[in-house]
Order: C-alpha cells, then structure tokens, then sequence
C-alpha cells in the first residue's frame, strides 16, 4: 500500500484515454462528418462489423462517457477517504471550473456568430454550469452537461463524508484496509444510484427532465432499457466489464511516458474537441 495511486492504479490511466479519444471518434468522426456526408469508409466499417453487431449505440461515445463517470467514481471515493470535506470540494471545484471557463470562452472566440449575441449572464451560466437549468438553454461547450453528473457526485461524496468507502467487515477492517476490490465495491455503491437518478438515457430522472428542453435531445435516441438492437444501458454494461477487466488485470499493466500524456490530458481533449472540431467545420461549409 505504499506505490503511489498512478503506479497501483496505471488502468486508469488506459481507460482514459481510450475513454477520451472515443468521444472524439464520435462527435468528429462519424457524428459531425456523416452529417456533411465526409464520413470516413474506416468508421462505417467499424460501425457495421463491430459497434452495430454489438449493440454499441453512438460510435460508441456513450460507452466512453460511462468509462468516464466510473473513471472519476472510482477516483473520488479513493481520495474522499484521504481529503477532509473542505479540502476536497476546493479541489474539486479547480479540477473543473477553471478549464471550463477557458473553454467557453475558446467556444466563442472561434465563433463570430456568437460574438454580438453573448452576454455576461449568458457568459457566467456558462462557466457555473446554470446554463444548463435555463430556459431557454443557451451552452457553448456541449459535452459540459456531464459535469452537472459530476459536480452532484462531489457534493453527494462530501455530504456523507466518512461513509464514503465500504463498511467495515469481519475483524473491523476498514474498507480502505481491505484493499480495492472493496474500494471497486463502494464505487458502485455510491455512483450508480447517481447515475440512476440522473437517468440512464438522460431522458428521464432529476437531470434528464431538464436536458429534455434543450432542442439537441428533441433527435431521436435509442431506448434507455435493454432493446434488441440499441440501447444506452448496453452500452453501458459494455463500460462496466469494461471497467473491471482493467481493473483486474491491472497489476499486469505497463506505463510510460505517451500513456501519461494521453491520461493527463483526456479532460482537456474531452472538453475541447468539439469547440475546435466545430469551428473546424463551421470554416470548411463556409469555404465549401
């Protein structure tokens, strides 16, 4: 117990980038390019023979946003039960704000159109996440609505502080004391039910309701419940063996220095590849 968290917990650092450079696939790849009919043979082949048959909705990029939730669960309930309350939500709260202000404003700088219509009400339920509670909804960064999930999970984790990890077991052992598979226990003790309330599907429970307003979920999306072809909890249960097979196998995994690159920069990637990829193609219709 005494290697540092990267060197016992190097899976993470696999499945964030997987987890991060498989949102891009989606939203640049085979969402935003199939739109202008530029998708890549590459991605539909791997559509056809391989997400479709399994049942993988999206590109797979619901499968690495679920990647992404048990990622932070995992690693939040490990520094909880080290952080006082105090100290972890300031933490919390410069792991996230902070970047996403910089991006909202990168999201507007690289769009003219938006220059003589953004304000700075619309500029601060921005970057405080309120825009996404507002009506109507007016959101620069796109995939910010995942961390409304992540700052409840925060504040879930800091209001039962010290009942964050498993309870004790046989002989009074600690959760903590009792390794990580009783740390991987908790993660699912206290994130699902998060996930739950939120929605599987984001169509439905507390948050889901509200994103139900804004016109980007007025598209037709698969059912939240297990179908025979698309569902979003296939994708998610994908995620979750996903997730433990990493887990498992981690005493035989490997780093190095490209690996710790991609893992320290897939929150960056993942805020803002879709402000650059849509600035990006917003310029070539506009050359086209």
């Amino acid at each position: 117990m005494n290697q540092s968290v990267s060197q016992r917990f190097i899976f993470l650092d696999y499945l964030r980038a997987i987890a991060a450079w498989a949102v891009v696939w989606d939203h640049i790849l085979a969402g935003w390019r199939s739109e202008h009919g530029t998708r890549p043979r590459f991605v539909a082949a791997v559509d056809a023979y391989v997400l479709t048959p399994l049942g993988v909705i999206q590109h797979g990029g619901w499968l690495a946003v679920c990647l992404f939730f048990l990622i932070s669960g995992f690693v939040i309930t490990h520094v909880a039960a080290r952080e006082g309350v105090a100290e972890f939500l300031v933490k919390r709260f410069f792991r996230i704000f902070p970047l996403l202000a910089i991006f909202v404003l990168l999201s507007i700088g690289l769009r003219p159109a938006l220059w003589d219509t953004v304000g700075w009400a619309s500029l601060l339920r921005n970057v405080t996440l309120v825009s996404w509670f507002s009506t109507p909804e007016v959101n620069y960064v796109g995939v910010a609505w995942t961390l409304v999930i992540e700052v409840q999970f925060y504040l879930l984790v800091a209001l039962t502080h010290g009942r964050t990890l498993a309870p004790a077991g046989p002989g009074g052992q600690s959760g903590r004391a009792r390794g990580n598979d009783c740390l991987l226990s908790a993660v699912w003790r206290r994130l699902l039910p998060l996930l739950r309330l939120n929605g599987a599907g984001r169509h439905d429970g507390v948050v889901g309701r509200l994103f139900r307003r804004h016109p980007v979920w007025h598209r037709d999306h698969p059912p939240i419940l297990p179908a025979r072809k698309h569902s979003y909890l296939i994708s998610f249960a994908y995620a979750c063996m996903v997730f433990v097979l990493f887990f498992h196998f981690n005493p035989r995994l490997r780093s190095g220095p490209v690996l710790r690159f991609l893992a320290a920069s897939s929150f960056a990637v993942y805020l803002v590849h879709g402000v650059i990829g849509r600035a990006v193609f917003e310029a070539m219709a506009l050359g086209g």
